[in-house]
Formats: structure tokens, sequence, C-alpha cells
């Protein structure tokens, strides 16, 4: 047996559906399998919550009523599958329910995923939940960032940022891709690219995203050779032979070479240290570029500039220190 609770009346109140209360219910008035898919939670069943709600009805405490939708196989469960399952356990007969009536596939989509969360139960973490309900309600209703945003109580950009991820890991699954890259690689690939562009790489795009898993590649780490590979092209370049090249230099390049050869557990060497932040750098010239900014004090950023060949001059076994430090203007003496 269920009790009633005011948060759950509130909250089917502010939704806009039909209910009411009841105690009539048996088991068998719910439709077949219903305790076999969950879409507020990875799993549809998990063990804990059901042992722990089992003990509290067995102590004589009652849980709130669960949500059911009146549909024509029968009632289907939007909320409570974990406390039905502790009561069926129970071996108790007969339940009280919170019934509604809808006849809106989004609305009632929206309540399947975000009851749990919004009600305070044993609820999965905000960012599973964010997540799943951009895949159902934006990707599977085609509900707008801004209405999913205000149901759940989240910023729109976070909604629109993880619906670009979702769109973007359905274009590498197509292309035969990995299924699992993290949202944050996705988004810097949709920043670099769009979706035809991924599509146009093809096998070698594939293979490229790949190698990106298999280097245990970070973010951060993975942005500049993300640019690289999806760089604009000429319009009349083919496209397979542009690809194939840049598949080419990523795996030459010395940081991939190290990740890819299984000593990913070391500590990287220092001079692939050098030329990731090297490329940080170069990276960061390009935004200031694109910005449109005036950089302030450029004489200080050439005496940096001077330090940093200097010191690779020094390093280099090919290369002397030079006796006298040359200053930027120099370079040039000779064309005068």
């Amino acid at each position: 047996m269920f009790t009633s609770d005011t948060r759950t009346e509130n909250y089917l109140n502010q939704m806009g559906v039909k209910w009411k209360y009841t105690n009539a219910i048996k088991f068998g008035d719910l439709i077949a399998g219903w305790d076999t898919k969950n879409m507020a939670r990875p799993v549809a069943v998990r063990e804990d919550a059901v042992e722990e709600y089992a003990t509290l009805t067995m102590n004589g405490s009652m849980a709130p009523a669960p949500i059911l939708a009146v549909t024509e196989l029968g009632l289907d469960v939007v909320d409570g599958i974990q406390r039905l399952t502790a009561s069926q356990l129970c071996n108790e007969t007969s339940i009280s329910a919170y019934v509604i009536e809808c006849d809106s596939k989004e609305l009632l989509a929206t309540l399947h995923v975000m009851s749990n969360a919004r009600l305070q139960g044993r609820a999965e973490p905000m960012e599973w939940t964010r997540r799943r309900a951009v895949e159902v309600l934006v990707c599977g209703y085609n509900m707008s960032h801004e209405e999913v945003a205000r149901i759940g109580g989240w910023r729109v950009q976070d909604i629109e940022s993880i619906a670009k991820s979702i769109e973007y890991r359905r274009v590498v699954e197509a292309i035969g891709g990995p299924s699992n890259l993290p949202d944050s690689i996705l988004s810097i690939v949709a920043k670099n690219s769009d979706t035809q562009n991924v599509l146009l790489s093809g096998a070698i795009g594939a293979e490229f995203f790949e190698n990106l898993k298999r280097g245990g590649f970070s973010a951060e780490d993975a942005e500049p050779h993300i640019e690289q590979f999806f760089q604009p092209m000429a319009k009349i370049a083919n496209s397979r032979k542009v690809y194939t090249e840049r598949l080419s230099d990523f795996l030459q390049d010395p940081d991939v070479d190290v990740r890819l050869k299984g000593r990913k557990g070391f500590v990287l060497p220092p001079d692939i240290k050098l030329r990731r932040g090297m490329r940080v750098v170069i990276g960061i010239i390009e935004d200031i570029k694109k910005s449109g900014c005036d950089l302030v004090g450029a004489d200080e950023f050439f005496k940096l500039t001077q330090q940093i060949r200097d010191g690779v001059h020094e390093l280099s076994s090919k290369h002397k220190k030079r006796a006298t430090v040359r200053v930027e203007g120099d370079r040039y003496k000779n064309h005068e």
C-alpha cells in the first residue's frame, strides 16, 4: 500500500494533467513488462532502491503512491517502478496510485523522464537526467531547447550543447566511428566542422576518431588535432586524398605515436609537452586574430618569443645558441 502525497499532486497540477487517486489497483492491471523499461534510469530496476523500499514497507512505513497512465494495453508506470517492485516483493496484492489521463505523447514522455528527479526520489545523477531529457524530448520529440530547460530548471545553453553533442555522436556512428566519444570532444568537433564534413570524411574520419579514443585523448589534448583534421579545404580538392593525408600527419605526430603505442601510462616526454604547449599558443593567437583585438605590449611578446627561439636552438643538436642576442627587427637587416 502507498500513501497520497501533496508533492506529487502539486507536480501533476503544475504539469497540467488530469489525475485521480485510487487504492483499487491490482498488479494485473499494469501493462505487461512494466518492470523492464524505465525512461528515467539507465536500468529499469535498481536492487538497492528496491531493498530499501521493501524494508520500509515491512517496517510499516508507506512510500508515496506511484504515477500510472491509462493506455489501451493497461496502466503504464510513469513513476514508481522501484516502489512497485518492492511492494510486489512484499506480496502486496492491492496498491494505491495516482492515475493520469494524457493525450499528448510529448507530455507523457516528459513525465516519464522528469518525474523521478522533480519529485526528489532516488534519482540518477543530474547530469545523466539532463542528457536523457535531451535525448528523449529534444531529439525524440522535437521539443525546443527552451522548453526542456524550463521543465528541468537548466540553462538553455547547456541543453543546446548536449543536443549538438548527441547530433554529432550519431554522425560519427554513421561513418563507423566509436559510439562512446565524450561530449566534450564532440563539442570541439561541432565547433570546428559541420555534420556534412564529418560524413564526407567517411571511413578515414572513423579511423581518426577511433584513434582519438584509443589514445585516451582529453578534450584539451584532442582539440588541436581536430582543428587540423577538419580545417577548411578548397572546393575543388579531392576530399578523400586530403583526409588521408591529414590522418597520416595525425598518426605520425610524436604525441599521437606515444599514446597509440602503449606508453600512455607513462609521463609524456618533455619535448612532446613543449610541442603541445606551443600548439596551444598558436591556437590562442588564431583566436585573437578572429576576435579582432589589438595586441597590447607587443615588445614583451617578442621578448618571450625570442627566449623560446633561443631555448629551442640550445636544445637542438643541429644548432648552437647564438653568441649575441638578437631582437625581432634584426631578422630583416639583410633585406634592406
